[in-house]
């Protein structure tokens, strides 16, 4: 297993970039502690990319995806983005998550685990304490593009509030797209 890991906030670029023409596959990775505060993200997607067993955690802004982007059996915990969307992956391409786990991801913009402009497909994955802190929707799912949770059953959402007031949650169901708005 290989661990990627800088020693503290950092005003570099992107730390992992696959180029637009590239075909990538990452397997049992593990990045953390990544991610810029000036706009870097820990691993930015432009082509291919499969990114398999692999941990991203304690990053500050994580995965921003404008290609096609593969996740299988990883999990995406501790990260975060307060004054942005999506703590774990910020996706405007294409994305299927399979088999993965988001958990206790922030974002001040909505979409803790994932913020979705692109088209989406989850399947057989949990979305766990996500948390949306200032501003938007969706501490799981926040999808503004196409989407879809296969296996619905198996796909699991939990929520973690951190203080009682009126909250929204977006919901995602077989290529719909809308939110509901629950009272404290």
């Amino acid at each position: 297993m290989i661990t990627l890991s800088r020693t503290g906030p950092t005003f570099e670029e992107d730390f992992i970039l696959v180029d637009r023409d590239s075909t990538v596959v990452l397997k049992n990775l593990t990045v953390s502690h990544d991610g810029t505060i000036a706009g870097g993200f820990a691993l930015f997607n432009e082509g291919t990319l499969t990114i398999k067993d692999s941990t991203f955690s304690q990053n500050f802004l994580t995965v921003l995806n404008e290609g096609t982007l593969t996740v299988l059996g990883s999990t995406f915990s501790d990260n975060g983005s307060l004054f942005g969307p999506a703590g774990a992956i910020w996706n405007q391409g294409t994305l299927k998550v399979k088999n993965s786990l988001f958990s206790n991801n922030e974002s001040g913009g909505g979409g803790a685990g994932i913020f979705n402009s692109g088209t989406l497909t989850v399947e057989n994955s949990t979305f766990a304490d996500n948390l949306q802190e200032f501003f938007g929707t969706g501490g799981g799912i926040l999808n503004l593009g196409t989407a879809s949770v296969e296996k619905i059953a198996e796909a699991v959402f939990t929520a973690r509030f951190r203080l009682p007031r009126s909250f929204s949650i977006s919901r995602v169901t077989k290529g719909k797209r809308g939110s509901r708005t629950l009272g404290s």
